[in-house]
């Protein structure tokens, strides 16, 4: 996860970081953006807020806003690779959480390694179009990962574009710690 992308100021951020869990995403893929979140994690300052969502075949939060690092981590820790990857919902579900932070300033970082399919209704069912909308309405910055050559990079580059935010491209999990280091 980018670390690098905050402006390090006296004023709180709060964060919502989006992790694919689907079942691609095993092995290797998950430990490594497991490790890279829990870096990021680690980094940020104790006034910044942080929201851990995942998705798979539905997108769904799995710890709230918080500035405990340690239960932010262990939602990490708990995360697994199972079932589809519901992308654009996830991506919709993220600017949602984070347009609910009474912090003013507002990012959601979003790693994915697919394409957006689900064959549950509900998460198949949402417009891509309704996140970059979310965001430009809510103005929050959306930072986004494609992992993997199989990631739908027309959507996470379109995402990061229509609200401001930056798109990186990390062909291999391993590539995922690097980017911290990009500024």
């Amino acid at each position: 996860f980018p670390v690098t992308i905050l402006q390090r100021v006296e004023l709180p951020v709060a964060i919502v970081l989006a992790i694919d869990t689907s079942s691609s995403m095993d092995g290797s893929p998950m430990e490594q953006a497991k490790a890279s979140a829990k870096l990021f994690v680690e980094g940020i300052l104790e006034y910044d807020e942080v929201a851990i969502v995942e998705f798979n075949s539905r997108s769904r939060v799995v710890q709230d806003f918080t500035s405990d690092k340690a239960l932010a981590l262990g939602a990490i820790d708990g995360l697994y690779a199972q079932g589809e990857t519901a992308l654009f919902e996830a991506g919709n579900l993220a600017i949602d959480v984070a347009a609910g932070s009474e912090i003013e300033r507002r990012i959601v970082i979003l790693l994915g390694d697919g394409a957006n399919y689900t064959s549950h209704p509900e998460a198949s069912s949402v417009d891509p179009q309704a996140s970059f909308d979310n965001a430009r309405k809510n103005g929050i910055a959306v930072y986004t990962v494609g992992l993997g050559f199989g990631a739908d990079r027309s959507y996470l580059e379109a995402l990061a574009q229509n609200s401001s935010g930056r798109f990186f491209e990390s062909p291999s999990p391993e590539e995922l710690t690097e980017i911290n280091g990009v500024s």
